[in-house]
Formats: C-alpha cells, sequence, structure tokens
C-alpha cells in the first residue's frame, strides 16, 4: 500500500479537490491545469474555480461537453481561461477525435468568445499536422476569430510506435517557426517541449508543476504515473518533499530530453527503476 493511501480509492469529489486547491495555494501556487478525461463532465467545477477567485484555471477540454448551463457560468468568472482542443482544420481534428467534433468545437469556441471567456486551443503536434500549423493563414484565422493563447505539444508516443512523433528536423523546422510567430503575432504560445530550454530542462516532479490524478495520486508529470503518496492521506507539502520527487529534481541525467518531446519519457527505464527504489508503484 502506498504512503498515505486509504484502502478505498475513489475519484476525488469536490470537497477533496478544494482541499488540495488550498494546500497548493497555500505553497504558492498560483495557476491550476484542469485536464481530463473531460473536466466539464465532473460536476461543481467551476463553482469551485469560483471559490479561489485569487488563483486562475485553466481548463482544457474537447468542447463537446460544454453545455449551455456551463456557458451561461463561464460569463460570471474571470479566473479561468477554457482551453479547446483543436488539432488544426476539420480534416485533422475529425481523423484524430472522431466525426464531427471540429463542427462542434468551432461551435464551442465561438460561444466562448461572444460571452467574453478568454479562449485558448491545444494542439497535439504530429507529423500529421505540423505543417498545418506552420501555415501562418491558419494561425492568423484563429487570432482573428478571438483567439489569443495557444498550447502546442508535441506528440509523446504512448509505445513503441513512434510514427506520429516529429523527426529532429521537423522539430527544429516547427520550433523556428514558432519562435518567428511570438515575434509577428498577436498570439501567446506555449511550445513543449521547447520551452522547456528556459527552464533548464523538464520542470517535472514539483520544479515547474506536479501532476494530481483523478483518484489523488501525485506523480511527477502526466507521462510518468509512478507514485509514492496519495494526497488524501498527505498533505501536498509532504508528498512534494518525498524521495521520488527530490531524485528527480537532482537528477539532470533525467531531466535532459535528448532530443525527446519528453525527458521522462525518453528515461522510462531509469524512471522505472529509480521509482522501484523508493517504493513508487504505478498510479492506478
Amino acid at each position: 500500500m502506498k504512503k498515505g493511501q486509504p484502502s478505498y480509492h475513489p475519484h476525488l469529489n469536490i470537497d477533496q479537490w478544494r482541499k488540495i486547491i488550498k494546500e497548493a495555494k497555500e505553497l504558492g501556487v498560483f495557476f491550476f491545469l484542469l485536464a481530463g478525461g473531460e473536466p466539464f463532465l465532473h460536476p461543481g467545477i467551476l463553482n469551485l474555480i469560483k471559490e479561489f477567485p485569487g488563483n486562475f484555471f485553466l481548463v482544457f477540454t474537447n468542447g463537446v461537453a460544454v453545455s449551455k448551463e456551463h456557458l451561461a457560468e463561464l460569463k460570471k468568472l474571470n479566473n479561468l481561461a477554457v482551453i479547446l482542443s483543436l488539432e488544426g482544420g476539420k480534416e485533422e481534428t475529425d481523423s484524430r477525435r472522431g466525426r464531427g467534433v471540429y463542427k462542434r468545437v468551432m461551435e464551442t469556441k465561438a460561444q466562448l468568445i461572444l460571452g467574453g471567456t478568454l479562449t485558448g486551443v491545444s494542439v497535439t503536434i504530429t507529423r500529421k499536422n505540423f505543417r498545418y500549423w506552420m501555415e501562418e493563414v491558419n494561425v492568423d484565422s484563429l487570432i482573428a476569430e478571438g483567439i489569443h493563447l495557444g498550447f502546442l505539444m508535441e506528440y509523446i508516443p504512448s509505445n513503441k510506435e513512434e510514427g506520429e512523433t516529429l523527426s529532429q528536423e521537423e522539430r527544429a523546422q516547427f520550433r523556428e517557426k514558432v519562435l518567428e510567430y511570438r515575434q509577428k503575432k498577436r498570439i501567446f504560445l506555449i511550445h513543449s517541449p521547447g520551452d522547456e530550454e528556459y527552464a533548464g530542462g523538464c520542470v517535472s516532479a514539483g520544479r515547474g508543476f506536479a501532476h494530481v490524478t483523478p483518484k489523488g495520486f501525485l506523480t511527477p508529470c502526466p507521462v510518468s504515473s509512478f507514485s509514492t503518496h496519495s494526497l488524501l492521506g498527505t498533505p501536498l507539502k509532504e508528498a512534494l518533499s518525498s524521495d521520488f520527487f527530490r531524485l528527480i529534481r537532482e537528477s539532470e541525467n533525467l531531466l535532459e530530453p535528448e532530443g525527446s518531446p519528453c525527458a521522462l519519457f525518453v528515461h522510462k527505464e531509469e524512471v522505472k527503476k529509480l521509482a522501484a527504489s523508493v517504493g513508487a508503484t504505478e498510479a492506478s
């Protein structure tokens, strides 16, 4: 059994999320990223955000589950941004996310912007769509519609199949274009892994962020699912100070991506050995 783990481990409820956010706030955390699954399927999510007006929340959504009731509540909030998953145009988005998704995302985007909600897009950059985003007309179109925030996250393979991963040459070309957009375009772009260079490598394990699973386990990041602590039984401060997180933070080798979109992914065998050495197991 993991440290601080109760025998039964259901998904966190709103009260438990509230406790974790309060503890994070006390540690000086300002930004919270809510991703899925699908956050808008969690009852009370917007009421929870309303309770923390001094913090800012980025809510990542596929755009399909945002209801009229959500849209009405979002108009009252000014401490969040809704980030819509978009792979490109209709062809790129529907081929990855399902037929008809692009149309529904576009409808949600229009309603969010009309209601005054800060709205952005999140793109999984693959070999199939990176050239789409290197065409300026497509970025200009988003800006004209009212999108001024974008997350460009390079694809991380979940197994040995790496056919969608950018080559080194393609990654260099895309990075150059992103830097060009920053000079020319009225849009704030976050590019991973390129921007991690400014932070001295991977920012997981509490160097810049940490990941809480739906059941409350604290893991270094969404890619690395090993955990030694459940936040249902352990204060966040204690969990962040765990030997597992400390050893990752102190390892220059583990934090070096070596040309990969993700440092902990490219060093997954080393992370696995490290996890075993401190008693960390896969967070279910």
